[in-house]
This record gives C-alpha cells, structure tokens and sequence, in this order.
C-alpha cells in the first residue's frame, strides 16, 4: 500500500480523502479507530464480518492529512482477544496512541501491566457486532470487567443495543470505573426520543458515569433524525462527550454527513483534547 497526493488529496487503492480546509485544534484526538491488517495479523475464525485491509500505516497518514494527531484504536471483533494488531498499530502511531483491548476471562496482572506500558486504557465488551442480546451474558461480562480492570485509571467500554444498555444500568450507574456507552448506547436515530431504553441513557449521563460516543454512521441511517437525539443527550448530560467518525479508519469520511454536522465535529475535536 503506498499513499500519494498528499499535497492535494490523499489516496489508498482508488480512494481519496481530501485534507480539511478549516482549523483544528491541536492534539485533535480521533477517539474511536479501528485497525485491520489481515496481511499480517489473521482475522478470527469466528468472526462475524470480513472487513477490508485499513492498516497502520494508512491511519497515521490520513490523520496527518486531517490535522489529527492523537487517536484512541478500539479492538474490533475480528481479532477476537488477540489484541496483537491493536498493539502493534499503536506502536506505529506512536506516544499519542492509547487502546481500548478485549481481554479473555482469564489474565494476569503482569499482562495487564505491559498492556498499560504500551497505551492501553479501557477494555471492550462488544455485544453489538453478533446481535448478542443476552442480559445474563451482558451482565456476567460487565463485572468480569470491572474487577479485571479496577484499581488501574482504565474504562470499560460496552457496544450493546438500548434494551441491554437498560438492562445494565443499575451496574454502569454503580461502576468503581468509567464506562464508555459505544454507538451512542444503541440509539437508534429513526426511533425517535421516545424508544424504549433512552430514558436510561439519559439518567446513566446526568451521573456522570456514562459518557456516549455519537458516530457519524448513525446519522447516514436516517440523515437528519439522528440531531434531536443528539440534543436531548448533550442537554441532559453534564460529562463530556467524545465523538468518533467511522469514515476516518479507510481514509473515507461522507462528504454529506460531514457538511450536515460540521459544528458538532468541530465541537468534539474540542472535547476530545481531554483525553489523556
């Protein structure tokens, strides 16, 4: 893979990202990546998808042409627990990667330590990817979780849909640790405020222990819909609210959706500057 147009546009394999034309702040932080290198790392067997090759490499020159110079890379499910692409990825990136990891049921602090040495701040239950709707599993998860990581400044992020987020909620309101909602906690833009289980989302923000990520893949399902819920959630929550757009990872952000949502964009990159 080699990148060219730098001067202009960049390119990866047909592709083409255009550099911004605005400024960002500095120690913008893409707070949600992810990285596949299948070439070098095997996908899982029992993955869910096949995603394409979106390397390394490929990530640190598209945030170079988008002024990003920090970034959080999140473990995606294809890799399963083997958390060797992430950590290889955030070495090429440099001091200003951290992680998000999947971790097994059984580890040990000597490899939670060298993990917290390489960058890694938060472990990942990924319940969204398989349509896992198993509130016992959930719940069995998430405490596995918290005790895996308590004690270290880490958070635990949960990608789930707002009926298992609901269902969680009395642990995620009583975490000794951070947890991070993934996908906007499952909202669903097309549903409205009133679907059931966003009542939840809202009371786990006012208490300052849940803090949500709104991705731009989500306001692409119904274009529009997605703003409401993101006021309602920006108007009741009193934490920060880190944003990550998916686009970012291939070197392609929608152009449209982009241009629709421009002010919250520019909004989390201030936001995002927090992130230690």
């Amino acid at each position: 893979m080699v990148a060219t147009g730098m001067a202009g546009s960049l390119r990866f394999s047909g592709s083409s990202i255009t550099p911004v034309r605005f400024v960002v702040p500095k120690r913008a932080c893409d707070c949600h990546v992810h990285v596949f290198d299948p070439g070098r790392f095997p996908f899982a067997a029992s993955r869910t998808y096949t995603p394409e090759s979106a390397t390394a490499a490929q990530l640190l020159a598209t945030h170079r042409a988008l002024h990003i110079s920090r970034v959080v890379i999140v473990q995606p499910s294809v890799y399963g627990t083997d958390n060797s692409c992430l950590l290889d990825a955030m070495k090429q990136y440099g001091s200003e990667a951290r992680g998000i990891a999947v971790l097994p049921i059984e580890i040990s602090s000597a490899t939670l330590d060298n993990m917290e040495r390489a960058g890694i701040r938060g472990v990942r239950i990924n319940l969204g990817t398989a349509a896992n709707t198993n509130l016992d599993d959930a719940r069995r998860r998430l405490k596995s979780a918290i005790e895996q990581i308590q004690g270290r400044k880490w958070c635990v992020q949960i990608y789930a849909a707002l009926p298992v987020i609901r269902g969680l909620s009395d642990l995620i309101l009583a975490s000794p640790v951070p947890v991070v909602l993934d996908h906007f906690g499952g909202a669903k833009a097309a549903l409205g405020l009133q679907q059931p289980g966003f009542d939840k989302l809202l009371d786990s923000s006012e208490v300052r222990r849940a803090t949500s990520r709104f991705r731009e893949h989500i306001a692409l399902q119904t274009s529009r819909p997605i703003i409401p819920i993101w006021c309602r959630w920006r108007g009741r929550s009193s934490k920060p609210t880190l944003t990550g757009f998916c686009g970012v990872r291939t070197g392609r952000i929608p152009t449209p959706a982009l241009a629709a949502s421009r002010a919250i964009f520019l909004h989390c990159f201030a936001l995002t500057t927090l992130i230690s």
